[in-house]
């Protein structure tokens, strides 16, 4: 288990193995915030070796957000909103 602590402002998470799931990459897109800090988290990413681009930076009207595959095989995306 992998927890995402939070102060009661912010979303918080986690990420559980469990028996009888399998990671896919056909599942629910996470999207994680990274507002303010994408740019050191892609650059954290890179450097770890353990994920791949799927769609680099997309820009869109809510900001941009990559998509990454993690080496099980899920997808992820990091958001950073427009405005920061």
């Amino acid at each position: 288990m992998a927890i995402f602590p939070a102060s009661a402002q912010e979303a918080g998470g986690a990420l559980v193995l469990e028996q009888g799931r399998a990671p896919s990459g056909g599942g629910t897109l996470i999207y994680l915030d990274a507002a303010g800090k994408l740019d050191a988290c892609l650059s954290r990413v890179v450097r770890a070796g353990a994920w791949s681009s799927l769609a680099g930076r997309t820009s869109g009207a809510r900001g941009t957000s990559p998509i990454l595959r993690d080496t099980e095989g899920n997808m992820v995306a990091l958001h950073s909103p427009r405005d920061r």
